[in-house]
């Protein structure tokens, strides 16, 4: 009887060990968790909310209820964000990060950076506050 009850639970385990999965990425491959519980900055982009916390940023599709993630792994060149901004006019999403480095977000899908600011020796500090647009043209 003991013998049967130990085949059964080895049969058991060994048909689950083939049935589940044992991942969703494959080898070699990264996901990162960002912490998304402090939000920054806010924008109502039509039928997406982009939602930026200190360390990343997501996207909320209000229609299907689809969130993406997007980070320094996504396209994203920075980390630290300190604000963004959303036109509708151009459907681009700006994002300044605490070091002045910006990036731009056109469609949701293809991401610039400018680094200008970043980079540029002034003699103070070059701190990026907010961003608004007038005109298709961002100020």
């Amino acid at each position: 009887m003991t013998l049967y009850r130990i085949a059964a639970v080895m049969g058991a385990l060994l048909c689950s060990a083939l049935v589940l999965p044992a991942q969703e990425r494959t080898l070699g491959t990264w996901k990162v968790f960002n912490p998304n519980r402090s939000t920054i900055a806010l924008c109502d982009a039509g039928d997406k909310v982009y939602n930026a916390s200190g360390k990343g940023l997501f996207s909320y599709e209000k229609s299907s209820g689809g969130i993406q993630f997007y980070d320094k792994n996504t396209g994203l060149s920075d980390v630290n964000i300190r604000t963004m901004g959303y036109d509708p006019d151009t459907k681009t999403l700006v994002i300044a990060y605490n070091n002045s480095n910006l990036d731009i977000v056109e469609n949701g899908t293809d991401i610039y950076n400018i680094s200008d600011f970043k980079l540029e020796n002034a003699s103070g500090s070059v701190t990026i506050n907010h961003i608004a647009f007038t005109m298709a043209d961002a100020m």
